[in-house]
């Protein structure tokens, strides 16, 4: 298992690190990026977490031309694409292999409500980066969510959309009728909800084409991603209690 976590890690490098020699002028193997990008977009885990900008751009000319008018220098690029894998390499680094059992401990809402302050005070200087980290959040809830819940995505079905979608769908199957009612009124629509987010999210990507996301409009959609996962949160917590009750009648 770590050695598997140690090999996914040391190729996560790799593929940050060709990325940021090609946007800052040197040669590299575009075959190289490409057998990296199909072997991240198809892993079971890892294809959740993966940075944007790599699920986005299926070779290394589409991920030169979203960049060059954006981010001037080659510093600035780099930087971009360090902040970009910085979550997912912290994610899978063997370091962490330990913590993978207490995961949906690592997300409770001090951690959540934390990082969410993160991400607000940073949508001043880049708002891109903070939408980007709460969308990589909100998939990560998802994932340590459904596995509480004893539910298994299809890996070929991971979108940030789908995981929503069955996640809600999983909390409305509660155990105690006490909590059904009250969990399927709190949950019902997250999906729905997402897709609106989302919806806005590209109508605003369209019209900035070339630049950043609009700094106002990523404070609403960092806001409205940050209800999403309380109200996911939230549903889950009063399903454990439905469970707890049920075992306690038992």
């Amino acid at each position: 298992m770590s050695e598997d976590r140690e090999k996914l890690f040391k190729r996560a490098e790799y593929l940050r690190n060709l990325l940021i020699a090609h946007v800052t002028g040197r040669t590299v193997n575009m075959l190289d990026y490409q057998k990296l990008r199909q072997y991240f977009m198809q892993h079971k885990e890892a294809g959740a977490f993966l940075p944007r900008i790599v699920i986005n751009h299926g070779d290394l000319s589409s991920v030169w031309q979203s960049m060059k008018y954006g981010f001037g220098s080659h510093e600035e690029r780099r930087d971009a694409i360090l902040d970009q894998f910085q979550p997912f390499l912290e994610r899978f680094s063997p370091q962490e292999a330990a913590a993978d059992d207490a995961a949906i401990e690592q997300l409770n809402e001090v951690v959540l409500f934390s990082r969410w302050n993160e991400f607000m005070e940073r949508v001043d200087k880049e708002p891109e980066l903070a939408v980007d980290a709460m969308q990589q959040d909100i998939t990560a809830l998802c994932y340590q969510l459904l596995k509480e819940l004893k539910v298994f995505p299809d890996p070929r079905r991971s979108s940030l959309s789908q995981l929503v979608t069955l996640t809600e769908h999983a909390l409305q199957i509660s155990p105690d009728r006490e909590h059904a009612r009250v969990v399927k009124d709190i949950v019902s629509g997250c999906a729905d909800s997402l897709a609106a987010i989302e919806h806005l999210y590209a109508e605003n990507s369209k019209a900035n084409s070339e630049k950043t996301i609009d700094k106002e409009i990523a404070k609403v959609l960092v806001s409205l991603y940050i209800s999403l996962s309380t109200m996911l949160l939230s549903s889950w917590r009063l399903h454990r209690l439905g469970a707890a009750s049920s075992t306690t009648k038992v």
